[in-house]
């Protein structure tokens, strides 16, 4: 059952780190520092309660996931998807690797400096579409959308999810060491592009291979220019209000605008407040209102093209259906992080890493943060760990090229990581083996590693 292999290396690590809440104690973090406690297993009844609880505590990737895939289930029944992805394969003919190039560059700036993280995923189908129409393979694809993610996260610049919240933690300048960080970016990108043009796919995927997303629909005369705006709008509006306009650009008419709009009164009536309900402003939105959004989106498509009621919805479900598995793999993955979340043996490793050095060590920051970013599936939740970093190395010298290393290491894991989301979505949308995926990708890691260490190295020197 070869479809199911990602699905087995997720539980086998949910398996893992379960085991290892029996062998490392949990410790507790105070205000005298890292206290080291007993050993806090998991048992049989709790572990499968995780299970359950994830929808719970982590239902809004999920629910997004199922979102997006009802969004491009309307986009299909429009009848004019098919026309929109096969206009641009016409346009950019012979001109396929400049497009490719153009994709990765754009996913990768925008990750960088926004705070979009994984609904980043709305975009994914559309680009998949596309280039696998220009002939790409599915590894060279996976390769485009998934390396240039996280390539911008590797190089954060002005998200607020990625180096603005490591930052933060560190007591940093959101604006601290902008160049290395800039730099860092435009290498990782640079090595990404020479990889994948210089890097010939030989290995087999499986055959039979059909796109979740994308339909055969009939040809459609309806106009395009529709859709088209609709879909550029709805980015628009995902970056627009993913940007931190105020802690990072200072920019504050975004909520001066909201202010007025929503305190607006008629008749002492608030009027947009009482309609629109508590909408937050540009910079504060995230996934569940991304998820919003689409379907506003979805429903704004559907009566655009005068889509029947009960053909919306049966499109909806069908498009929510072809991702499900999509959605149960983001909830298993989020079960490591609850495991690691309650039983604390993290900080344990942590503690002791961090402590076999008097000083700052880059291996040992290495290596910790690449656990930890298997362990905490979220960088702005490892952000929040970051406690424990800033008490047992007190030279504030050294936190700049920490930052840099915290944030480049997470983003090098992911590439690698079981429980990257982005990851997974991927590897499971494109039918791709996860070992078929490592072996692919591996030299790539080594070439960003080097060139993050060496570039920590040279700004603690500095």
């Amino acid at each position: 059952m070869k479809k199911y292999n990602l699905f087995k290396v997720i539980l086998i690590t949910i398996g893992i780190v379960a085991l290892l809440t029996w062998l490392i104690p949990a410790s507790n973090y105070g205000d005298t520092g890292v206290v080291l406690g007993e050993v806090n297993m998991v048992g049989i009844w709790q572990l499968f309660t995780y299970f359950v609880r994830v929808m719970q505590n982590m239902g809004a990737p999920i629910v997004f996931v199922l979102i997006v895939g009802g969004f491009y289930g309307i986009l299909n029944i429009t009848g004019v998807y098919k026309q929109l992805i096969e206009r641009i394969v016409r346009k950019f003919r012979k001109l396929e690797k400049v497009f490719l190039i153009g994709i990765a560059i754009l996913l990768a700036i925008i990750t960088s400096v926004s705070n979009l993280s994984i609904a980043i995923f709305a975009v994914f189908p559309l680009v998949i579409s596309i280039l696998l129409l220009m002939g790409f393979d599915r590894l060279t694809v996976l390769t485009t959308i998934v390396g240039s993610t996280l390539a911008g996260l590797i190089g954060s610049t002005f998200s607020y999810y990625g180096a603005g919240a490591i930052n933060a933690e560190l007591f940093l300048e959101v604006n601290t060491e902008i160049i290395s960080r800039i730099f860092l970016l435009i290498i990782s990108l640079f090595l990404l592009v020479t990889y994948i043009l210089n890097n010939k796919v030989t290995v087999k995927l499986p055959k039979n291979y059909e796109e979740p997303l994308y339909l055969e629909t009939k040809e459609s005369k309806k106009k395009l220019w529709p859709l088209v705006t609709i879909l550029s709008l709805t980015l628009l509006i995902m970056i627009l209000s993913s940007l931190a306009w105020e802690p990072v650009f200072n920019v504050t008419w975004f909520k001066e605008i909201y202010q007025k709009i929503m305190t607006y009164e008629i008749a002492t009536f608030p009027v947009f407040r009482k309609i629109l309900g508590n909408v937050p402003p540009f910079g504060n939105w995230g996934i569940n209102e991304f998820s919003v959004l689409l379907l506003m989106a979805a429903i704004v498509l559907a009566w655009i093209y005068k889509v029947k009621l009960d053909d919306a919805i049966e499109s909806f479900v069908e498009g929510s259906k072809r991702v499900l598995s999509i959605a149960i793999l983001v909830g298993l993955v989020h079960v490591v992080f609850l495991i690691t979340y309650y039983h604390l043996f993290y900080f344990t490793i942590v503690n002791w890493m961090l402590n076999l050095t008097n000083t700052f060590n880059i291996v040992t920051m290495i290596i910790v943060t690449a656990i930890g970013s298997v362990l905490i599936v979220d960088i702005s939740y490892f952000a929040e760990a970051l406690r424990i970093f800033t008490d047992i190395i007190t030279d504030k010298n050294v936190y700049p090229a920490m930052g840099i290393l915290l944030q480049s290491i997470y983003g090098l894991t992911m590439l690698l990581a079981p429980t990257s989301i982005i990851l997974v979505m991927g590897l499971r949308y494109l039918n791709v083996p996860y070992m078929t995926w490592l072996k692919h990708i591996y030299k790539y890691v080594l070439q960003l590693l080097i060139v993050i260490t060496i570039i920590s190295t040279i700004i603690i020197l500095i």
